[in-house]
Order: C-alpha cells, then sequence, then structure tokens
C-alpha cells in the first residue's frame, strides 16, 4: 500500500545540464508529477470496426511535468527562481552579516539561461528521478491571512527509476512571507520605485511570468537536450479597496500612463538593520479595469497588468530576496 504521508520529493542542482546528481534537500510543499511522452499509435484499417491493434506503438519522445505548489519561502525562492527566471545568480553579503541579497533580473539585450535541477521523487513503494528540470512558468500570488504562495510548471527530461537520497533535511530556517506584511508602493519613474506607500489599498494579487521552454530538436535521443527563451514580461492582476489610491489608477489606466509598482514583504529580523524579504518591483501599464466589485462589505476594483520596458530606467522588472543563506542550498 502506498502512503500519501510517506511522499518525498528532494532536489540537486546540476553542475551540466542533464547530467543527473545526488539531492541534497528536501522540498517542502507539494509536487504533481505527469508524464508528458508522446507515442506514435497510428489508426489502422483493418477489416473491423477497430481503429487500434493492440500494443502496436512506439514511443517517440520522453518528457515529465512536474508541478510544484507551497508558500512562498525566502530560502526556497532560490531554488524556483532560478529554475524559472535566470540562473548564475549569486547572494551579495549586507553590511558583514549573515544577510544575503539575491537580485533576479532579466537580461533584456540577451538570452537568459536557467538553473537545471534533478529532481527525486515518490513513496515507500516506488521513486523516481528527472534530471534537466526547469520552469516553464512561475506565478506568485497572495490574499489576506496567508503567505505568499508559488506555483511553477517545471518540465524535466524523463522519468528513470531510482533510490533515493537519503538522510536528507529541509533547508534550515524556513520562512514563508505573509502577504498581510507586503506594502504597495506606486511611483511614476524607476529611480523613484518605493518612494510612495499606499497604505490600506492592496487587497490580494498575483503574478504570472514565463520561464523557459523545451528545445525537442533532434540529436540523437529521444528526449530534449536544450532550452529556450519566451517574451519575459509578467502578467498580473490586483484587487484593491476604492478609494483615492485606486481612482488615481484608473486614470492612469484611462490615460495608459506607466506605472511603477514595488511589492514589499518583510520578514524577521536577520542581523543588524537587516531583515528577510521578497521584493517585486516592475513597470507596467494597465490593460483591464474592473470597478464596483465586492469584498468583505467595501467596494473594490481589479485592475489587470501587463509589464512594460522602461526605456529611461532601462529596465523591466526585478525580483530580490534577502535572506540568511551565503549559497544556494
Amino acid at each position: 500500500m502506498a502512503i500519501n504521508q510517506l511522499k518525498l520529493f528532494q532536489l540537486g542542482k546540476e553542475t551540466v545540464k542533464g547530467t543527473p546528481v545526488a539531492a541534497t534537500k528536501k522540498i517542502a510543499g507539494t509536487l504533481d508529477v505527469e508524464i508528458e511522452d508522446e507515442w506514435d499509435r497510428p489508426e489502422h484499417v483493418l477489416g473491423r470496426q477497430s481503429l487500434y491493434e493492440k500494443a502496436v506503438a512506439t514511443r517517440i519522445y520522453q518528457q515529465v511535468a512536474l508541478k510544484y505548489s507551497g508558500p512562498a519561502y525566502f530560502e526556497q525562492l532560490l531554488w524556483w527562481l532560478g529554475m524559472a527566471l535566470k540562473g548564475g545568480v549569486t547572494g551579495v553579503q549586507q553590511g558583514a552579516t549573515a544577510a544575503y541579497l539575491w537580485t533576479y533580473e532579466p537580461t533584456l539585450a540577451s538570452g537568459d539561461a536557467p538553473d537545471a535541477y534533478t529532481i527525486e521523487y515518490g513513496d515507500e513503494q516506488q521513486n523516481f528521478e528527472t534530471e534537466y528540470c526547469f520552469a516553464r512558468s512561475l506565478t506568485l500570488s497572495g490574499g489576506p491571512k496567508e503567505p505568499w504562495k508559488i506555483d511553477l510548471d517545471i518540465v524535466g527530461r524523463k522519468m528513470t527509476e531510482s533510490a533515493v537520497t537519503g538522510s536528507l533535511t529541509l533547508v534550515t530556517g524556513l520562512e514563508s512571507p505573509p502577504f498581510n506584511k507586503t506594502n504597495l508602493y506606486i511611483d511614476t519613474t524607476w529611480a523613484g520605485m518605493g518612494g510612495t506607500v499606499k497604505a490600506a489599498t492592496l487587497v490580494n494579487c498575483s503574478l504570472t511570468i514565463p520561464g523557459f521552454k523545451v528545445l525537442a530538436n533532434a540529436d540523437g535521443n529521444d528526449y530534449f537536450s536544450a532550452h529556450g527563451i519566451q517574451g519575459r514580461a509578467i502578467t498580473g492582476k490586483m484587487l484593491l479597496l476604492f478609494n483615492a489610491t485606486a481612482n488615481t489608477e484608473r486614470d492612469a489606466y484611462a490615460a495608459r500612463t506607466a506605472r511603477f509598482i514595488r511589492l514589499d514583504c518583510q520578514g524577521t529580523l536577520i542581523a543588524g538593520a537587516y531583515y528577510k524579504w521578497l521584493r517585486i518591483d516592475m513597470c507596467i501599464e494597465y490593460t483591464k479595469f474592473k470597478v464596483l466589485g465586492e469584498w468583505e462589505g467595501q467596494t473594490v476594483v481589479e485592475a489587470e497588468f501587463v509589464s512594460c520596458y522602461d526605456p529611461t530606467g532601462v529596465k523591466e522588472w526585478s525580483i530580490s530576496v534577502q535572506n540568511a543563506l551565503a549559497a544556494i542550498p
């Protein structure tokens, strides 16, 4: 009998993309695994009202999808942002303390590459591993009385039976970002980002960012051996209390005026004046504005938006995490 509580998910960062490595840490959160193999199963005219002959099928391509969902822990974000947004990022020590700042920002003039991982998964009955794992998309979302959450559409090369790496632990000091501690800032330039806080306005929000894509070109294997880049625009929505701030944003929507948004969520103190935090900066334009909705008996608006390039700030978006990790675990 396979017992749900005995399921296990863990990973290790690959040195060479596609070369499996032993896992180094357990994953907090859940993974749903789906085999995305492609089969040639042709229809036949066989003198009967059946189109298929038993066992006449050929697997022509292997691929695995791993859907991750869980709190956006300050520590595990280093895995997920590296898989989806930009690999090769290193932490910058802050003020000779235990705090490190990790910044994920797209290279707009050229292509970025993801960090690739081997993911091990299974239970007490069966165990597998999938190599060359990276994310096709990433969604960050949050609402009242919840942590920020993250969902990833991870893709990997193939499913192989394996023994799991034993005696692993979760990353030390896991902490989820409380959505209620998020501050919303709205400004008019990238240089002024984070200057004007909008209190008592943000109810909830979600952001989706394209990751990397599979390139399944022929290279002598029935699985992919390369990845490609996608357009990196953030699409998202915010639910706002319909106050003076929201009305100003409605005017910005009508005038097609770019807005400079910061979502800043602070965690616990690391050392000195340095706290754990998750920070999302982006230049956006509103694409849709729904007014006179209702939330908890209050009038609200839902603003949908897309990120856009700011030629003055020479940026489109940036996501940064501060934690107490000097290296990716």
